[in-house]
């Protein structure tokens, strides 16, 4: 059996395609170059599964290469292809361009497993999963019926209620009803059934997109909220005619942005009085919107109002739940039990966890392991694992959750592919049980595939493939000992040391997934005139601050760390080998017994470098023949 053919699934037709895109790319540095070939299938907006030439993944965006550029140079606008409205022989260009296009029924030519890194609907819904089983392709993560329930927060609401008898109160509402009801009357109502602060959410979107909190008594906010939710945009006279070119163009673009903005195409209705009855427009083209508004407010005074052709229908409410935030990560074993990883605690210091807090600042604390009495987390553990077991998820899911200053625990919006970025809470979840994101993939492959199986659906070449890939899995933990072993040194002594934590991560990441190499992490700390060197386990280096690293090195594990480690232990025996838990101090030529070559994260231009440099690794390098290189591991 040759390398597996891996096709990383990832963009999307979803408003969280830019998420999908950064997380297939993660998947893609990530994945094991001694066991797959990496297939990055892109899929746009349009639905169209097109294999992309590599040089695109590393864009900072979808919006920066397709449409692509050299198509749309002379437009003051960002938008994605489907504002373009290209016809097929347009289409194809602009694909030509990026990639190769691939028709469904060639899916199977290519690829032999499809790693699904898409989120929201079409992608994680069950649809694209559907579409596989048609196909006969494996893939990753939940089947289509646990794919559909966790897309829907009405249903999850309903039956995790079911499971662990939490109570929650949660209203639903129609756009149309929402269009014609009397909004002040509604909102008292609201208040009176649910009270303030009031949750408002888009059902089906995930990343906290299309969610509103409403602290205030306020119904201009409320109405604002509701509109954000059913991704309705209501533009004043006022607001539009004091705008100067520049700043239109600049409304329109953020109005493309699906993390700012509502996305096109949308939905133009005519709220004027002068203007007669024009009906309700679509506009695809932000240039053919401006227009309209600017000619729709020369003689118009109502507002504007416009609403995404891929708005919710349905939106809800809910209680809000005082608390300590989590996400917990749910896995399964080889036997189908389901295994709660270590719950993380997420404090925001303004606001709520929403989108922006997520993914555009800096504004969230993360503990890794969530800090309070061992009764919580055992708790927690406990009914996440039943949430999962009950609600027929599989392979894996995060769960967030609040637990109450009274000690009650509430769970919520089970995610059914976990964001997969670099910074995601799975790779550090798994990371405290002694796996790389490297490792970490190989186990979602290998479950999924044994999920696939479960199926009832092309048992026999599923169980045949399941067992080649094992066999394949062994041999290749068993030439783990064979490969050149790589030491990544971080920390330091000078102001930059704060910087070789990211480059740590980074040239970790190119050598676990390489075939020849494995990465081992060392940490530096103290003075250059007295330091120490400790090799870490994995766990420390998914810290985002090198503080956490350093102040790592010196706490110890508690109960229920070391409890759940215990319960994953085989699974880490099968994907990782032997784990390091612990900080362990090392000479320099302690390390180099069990290295070939070193990578210096350090600053090494700094005169404080020099004694390290020059006689501590140069020492290493001439007794035991370890080098300092940087070589090609970038």
């Amino acid at each position: 059996m040759g390398k597996i053919r891996i096709g990383i699934f990832f963009g999307g037709i979803s408003r969280e395609r830019e998420i999908s895109f950064v997380g297939g790319r993660t998947v893609y540095e990530n994945l094991d170059r001694a066991l797959f070939e990496a297939i990055p299938i892109f899929v746009d907006s349009l639905g169209n599964f097109i294999i992309l030439d590599e040089q695109y993944i590393y864009a900072n965006s979808i919006r920066d290469f397709y449409p692509p550029l050299a198509l749309i140079s002379k437009s003051p606008f960002r938008y994605y292809i489907e504002s373009s409205q290209p016809s097929e022989s347009e289409l194809m260009r602009n694909i030509a361009l990026i990639g190769t296009r691939l028709h469904i029924q060639d899916l199977k030519k290519h690829i032999d497993f499809a790693f699904i890194a898409m989120h929201g609907p079409h992608g994680e819904d069950g649809s694209l999963q559907g579409l596989l089983e048609w196909l006969g392709i494996p893939y990753s993560g939940c089947g289509m019926l646990a794919s559909a329930i966790g897309i829907d927060k009405v249903v999850q609401n309903t039956l995790i209620g079911q499971v662990n008898g939490q109570e929650k109160t949660f209203l639903t509402l129609n756009r149309k009803d929402w269009l014609y009801i009397d909004k002040a009357d509604y909102f008292e109502e609201i208040k009176s059934k649910i009270g303030l602060p009031i949750v408002i959410k888009a059902p089906h979107q995930g990343s906290s997109i299309g969610v509103s909190i409403v602290s205030e008594d306020s119904l201009e906010k409320f109405v604002a909220g509701v509109n954000q939710c059913f991704f309705s945009k209501e533009i004043q006279k006022k607001q539009w005619t004091t705008l100067n070119y520049k700043e239109k163009i600049n409304f329109m673009n953020d109005l493309c942005d699906l993390g700012k903005g509502i996305g096109l195409p949308v939905v133009f209705e005519d709220q004027s009085q002068l203007g007669g009855d024009l009906g309700e427009i679509v506009f695809a083209q932000p240039a053919a919107l401006l227009e309209k508004l600017n000619e729709y407010f020369e003689y118009a005074e109502n507002s504007a109002v416009i609403y995404s052709t891929e708005g919710e229908s349905q939106i809800m409410f809910e209680n809000f739940i005082h608390g300590r935030e989590f996400t917990c990560a749910v896995i399964q074993d080889e036997n189908g039990k389901a295994i709660s990883l270590l719950p993380s605690e997420i404090i925001k210091h303004k606001g709520f966890f929403d989108f922006a807090s997520k993914y555009q600042t800096n504004d969230v604390e993360e503990i890794i392991v969530m800090q309070t009495e061992d009764e919580d987390i055992k708790k927690i553990q406990q009914e996440a694992s039943k949430v999962f077991e009950s609600l027929n998820f599989n392979v894996y899911v995060r769960i967030d959750g609040f637990l109450t200053a009274d000690k009650k625990i509430f769970l919520q919006d089970p995610n059914t592919i976990p964001g997969m970025s670099p910074t995601s809470f799975i790779f550090k979840q798994f990371a405290e049980i002694g796996f790389s994101a490297t490792q970490t993939i190989n186990y979602l492959i290998r479950t999924s595939l044994q999920q696939r199986v479960f199926s009832g659906k092309r048992g026999h070449s599923l169980r045949n493939f399941l067992e080649e890939f094992d066999a394949k899995l062994e041999n290749h933990l068993q030439e783990k000992s064979k490969r050149k072993k790589v030491a990544i040194i971080l920390g330091g002594f000078t102001s930059q040391k704060y910087d070789s934590l990211a480059i740590a991560k980074k040239v970790f990441t190119k050598i676990s997934a390489s075939e020849n190499y494995e990465p081992l992490v060392f940490f530096l700390t103290g003075t250059w005139e007295n330091h120490q060197l400790y090799q870490i386990p994995i766990n420390l280096l998914f810290r985002d601050h090198l503080n956490q690293v350093e102040k790592g090195l010196y706490s110890s594990k508690n109960k229920f760390v070391e409890d759940t480690i215990e319960k994953t232990s085989h699974l880490a025996k099968k994907y990782v080998g032997k784990a390091i838990f612990e900080p362990e101090k090392m000479t320099y030529l302690q390390m180099a017994k069990i290295v070939n070559s070193a990578f210096l994260c350090v600053d090494e231009d700094h005169e404080n470098k020099d004694f390290l440099v020059k006689n501590q690794i140069k020492a290493v390098k001439l007794r035991m023949k370890c080098k300092l290189a940087k070589e090609d591991y970038l």
